[in-house]
């Protein structure tokens, strides 16, 4: 029920549509106009890697979520290109104030969502591809390397392609994704196209009482910000029962960005997920600016 009440909701101010094309490629039901966002041919592709998703829970009044910061940003320096990341702000510790040091508001009904759905209690914590970690959804910092470490070496069952492209009508954004089944599967599988936001700067509580007596990072530089979905929160399905090795998928969706966030600090994830599981399959992340 969680899902079907998504898909039935759509912002106004995306225009989604899927490209038909010829066997041996998956053919989608919508046939949504692509007059806006013509859909561009994709590169040929070699060398697929398994890549993984992190989604942290946080928020700016979280005081250990610095440190869960910290871990991250090392974490995707040990897996360049492979791991990713979304901060997903969301419950008590991401409320904004309507005035003082945390009056910047990154929540998003889509975070607070999952945040429901997955029982997030406490912040900093993650899941890693969504796939449970000793019977658990969300992981301490502590075990995510080793989450990763669990995943990160599997062969890939996907293959993602994201192209970015503005219109020059309209300065909006046409962000296309393909999806490249790389072996014969059985499954529910759901696609999610997000948007993250690097260097958002406002004040986060932190316990460095060392370095920030008043605990409080004045300028502290939010990264990852889970900005937009644009599929919802449970994604788009692309696929359901048997799929064959070389399907493919191809996913189009325009977006008008809001006014407040930096262009060049965006970025694009998309990922699919098996709905009867949880388990994020593939993920890939490109800049919305090429």
């Amino acid at each position: 029920m969680k899902k079907l009440l998504f898909f039935a909701c759509i912002a106004s101010c995306l225009i989604t549509s899927c490209d038909k094309i010829e066997p041996p490629y998956i053919a989608d039901n919508n046939e949504t106009d692509t007059t806006l966002c013509p859909v561009p041919s994709f590169p040929s592709f070699s060398n697929p890697q398994k890549k993984v998703l992190l989604e942290e829970f946080t928020g700016h009044k979280c005081p250990n979520c610095p440190s869960g910061a910290a871990v991250i940003h090392s974490l995707l320096e040990n897996y360049p290109n492979k791991l990713f990341a979304v901060a997903i702000h969301a419950g008590f510790f991401a409320t904004a104030d309507a005035s003082g040091d945390f009056t910047a508001n990154y929540i998003i009904p889509e975070g607070e969502e999952l945040a429901t759905y997955f029982n997030v209690i406490f912040n900093p914590i993650a899941m890693i591809n969504r796939k449970k970690f000793n019977n658990e959804f969300l992981i301490n910092p502590g075990d995510w390397n080793t989450a990763i470490s669990n995943i990160i070496t599997e062969q890939p069952k996907m293959y993602l392609q994201i192209l970015s492209q503005q219109r020059a009508q309209d300065s909006s954004y046409c962000i296309h994704t393909k999806v490249n089944f790389l072996e014969n599967m059985q499954g529910n599988f759901n696609l999610c196209v997000i948007i993250t936001e690097d260097s958002v700067a406002s004040p986060q509580k932190t316990n460095d009482a060392v370095n920030y007596p008043s605990g409080v990072i004045t300028d502290y530089k939010h990264q990852h910000v889970f900005r937009k979905s644009l599929s919802g929160t449970w994604g788009k399905s692309i696929a359901t029962g048997n799929v064959y090795a070389d399907s493919s998928y191809i996913q189009t969706y325009r977006l008008i960005l809001n006014p407040a966030w930096q262009p060049e600090h965006l970025d694009i994830i998309s990922f699919v997920y098996n709905t009867d599981t949880e388990e994020i399959i593939q993920v890939e992340k490109t800049s919305l600016i090429p």
